[in-house]
């Protein structure tokens, strides 16, 4: 198991690895991208264990980090959920 498996396990997320944008999906993957990364910091190797381009990843990681600084409700919520574990 990866470490981007296990984090979205123990935070209940599911598996973000599939194919797709529906609902919380994506904020959901970014939150464990922005973990991964103040955790590890290497954009590659959370690209190659969630599937997608470390150009992705890093877009994704700005995306969460705007979004939460911003104030944004569903991302505060996320983010609180994996800072739980």
């Amino acid at each position: 198991m990866t470490n981007f498996d296990k984090i979205c396990n123990d935070a209940g997320f599911g598996d973000l690895k599939i194919r797709s944008r529906k609902g919380d999906i994506p904020l959901k993957r970014q939150a464990v991208w922005c973990k991964m990364y103040m955790t590890f910091g290497n954009y590659q190797q959370i690209g190659i264990q969630s599937g997608h381009s470390h150009a992705t990843v890093i877009h994704g990681v700005r995306r969460f980090t705007d979004l939460f600084n911003t104030g944004d409700a569903k991302a505060i919520e996320l983010w609180e959920k994996i800072e739980q574990m």
